[in-house]
């Protein structure tokens, strides 16, 4: 993968804040992730938190609800979440200088000179820290705006079943104390807490250390963070009260039990692909024609391709046997679908299958992320016959790509799995390059475009001459495609990219959409897929 650097070559100097030594498994991760970036002089500064050690009946019911949770996560990347590290155990901690005391002893820490410190946590004292060490401070906050409880980061979004869980990265600034959001965004709200806190933290790291190496590539854009006070900082996230505990445990058991239910039973999420020759700005969801679903899969992301008379529409073919999606042609018109057959199959899942045309050649992209690349087939014998002609990304994991061509440069819509989770649907980047085939595909200076699950993941695109519509994806609490959204591109260019989202008032009265994540259409024919439990 071709990425533009734009980082400093003055290595920074840096400090963690920790409670102690026993860490947590997304604060190891952090550290030894820092300890192999060259421009990253890392210290930990272990400053004692003032837990309170009282037992009661809140905190014993909160970690049996954790048991469960573990228990139910065994199998899954989230299960040693909860665990804690030893860095007098690590060999890290040769490399890494610690420094360890009560706020009292401060003249060690007076001469370090400090770029930025850091702190992972809402229980120290930061206007006293800041007054023997200057340095702006950097730590994460949850939610985009002021949160009144002061519980754990990652419950309320569950409690309140929010399709989507905020975060944002605030700076102190050590001039006047000012706050500062440096980074703010959303990404798909899991079921479970445990899991939940987990990608937040995940996210906070990755997006963090781009942050302090500089390879973020995105323009000064932080802003007054007005909704928030320093004194609101000093609090001690403390378990949910019993009340909001019994609430939540409610929505696990429920939804444990639906999954259950769901699986013993043989129930699954099925896609089936549409059609209609309505204008596609005025087009309804309801009572269209469907293109017939196998008999072991179903149909889903079509893009429709007019060629010599004849409409082409591109699908997913998912055999629930084989596990995997393959892309199929179907040829519709004045009479019953025909199908066509399946015309790119690999060794892995393949769907999305984004077809376009540049001067007399015919060109597929295809979502490969399990494969780690963006491919880019050419036509040999339309529609059947295809090569793979050259690989856009490497070692990426990325879905729902699309191309189009502007004032001469071809732009790459996609959506990333930046931080290693199995999410696709919150993060929108943009690459370009001034040749097709042969690239190199460099990344936006704003990249990512959109931290939000609401509009990020791609979900077809109409082009009406000069005009470009990207239809974006809407991801419900635990539902995948749940509904879309037209955005009309206002601006795009090397370094702006700017959308709207078009309304009946603008122009665009697309109905009953609910349980679709896909729309395309040419100049004949509109299609778009939805799903449902069979």
């Amino acid at each position: 993968m071709d990425v533009r650097d734009s980082r400093s070559s003055e290595v920074k100097r840096i400090g963690l804040i920790i409670g102690s030594l026993d860490v947590s498994k997304h604060e190891l991760d952090f550290i030894e992730a820092c300890s192999v970036e060259p421009l990253i002089d890392l210290r930990l500064i272990e400053i004692k938190k003032t837990d309170s050690k009282n037992f009661n009946i809140r905190k014993l019911s909160w970690k049996i609800i954790n048991l469960f949770e573990r228990i139910k996560l065994h199998f899954s990347p989230y299960s040693n979440h909860l665990q804690r590290y030893n860095l007098q155990n690590k060999v890290l901690l040769k490399e890494i200088v610690l420094h360890s005391m009560p706020l009292s002893k401060r003249s060690e820490l007076i001469n370090c000179d400090f770029n930025s410190l850091i702190s992972f946590d809402y229980r120290f004292d930061f206007q006293e820290i800041q007054k023997f060490i200057r340095a702006d401070l950097i730590f994460f906050y949850k939610g985009l705006n002021f949160c009144p409880k002061n519980i754990l980061i990652g419950f309320d979004e569950l409690l309140e079943s929010k399709s989507s869980s905020s975060f944002s990265i605030i700076k102190v600034k050590k001039e006047d104390g000012s706050l500062e959001v440096l980074l703010k965004g959303s990404f798909v709200s899991s079921l479970y807490f445990l899991s939940n806190q987990a990608n937040i933290f995940e996210r906070r790291n990755y997006y963090l250390l781009k942050l302090l190496n500089g390879s973020m590539n995105k323009p000064d854009t932080s802003t007054q963070a007005s909704w928030l006070s320093i004194n609101s900082l000093n609090k001690v996230l403390q378990e949910p009260s019993l009340k909001d505990q019994l609430s939540y445990l409610k929505k696990v058991i429920f939804t444990s039990f639906l999954l259950m239910y769901r699986f013993i039973i043989g129930q699954k999420i099925v896609w089936k692909v549409f059609y209609s020759t309505d204008k596609w700005t005025d087009l309804d969801f309801k009572n269209q024609e469907s293109l017939p679903n196998p008999r072991n899969g179903y149909l889903a992301d079509p893009f429709i391709f007019n060629h010599q008379g004849r409409n082409i529409v591109f699908v997913e073919r998912f055999d629930f046997k084989d596990e995997k999606g393959k892309i199929a042609a179907y040829e519709i018109g004045n009479f019953l679908p025909k199908e066509l057959g399946v015309i790119i199959e690999e060794d892995f899942h393949l769907s999305y299958p984004y077809i376009f045309q540049n001067n007399n050649n015919i060109y597929l992209i295809p979502e490969s992320s399990q494969n780690k690349d963006v491919r880019l087939y050419e036509c040999e014998s339309f529609p059947n016959k295809w090569k793979l002609k050259s690989i856009i990304l490497k070692d990426v994991s990325a879905a729902d790509s699309m191309v189009v061509e502007s004032k001469g440069k071809w732009w790459l819509f996609t959506n990333l799995n930046p931080s290693n989770l199995s999410d696709h649907c919150s993060e929108l980047f943009i690459f370009s390059s001034n040749d097709l085939l042969n690239g190199p595909w460099l990344p936006h200076v704003n990249n990512p475009i959109f931290i939000d699950p609401a509009n990020a993941r791609n979900g077809g695109i109409i082009i009406d001459g000069e005009i470009f519509y990207r239809v974006s994806q809407k991801q419900g609490h635990g539902v995948y495609g749940q509904n879309i959204q037209i955005n009309k591109i206002l601006e795009l260019n090397d370094l702006n990219y700017a959308e709207e989202i078009m309304s009946k008032d603008s122009g665009v009265n697309i109905r009953n959409t609910e349980q679709s994540h896909h729309l395309h259409t040419n100049s004949t024919y509109s299609v778009y897929d939805k799903w449902d439990l069979k």
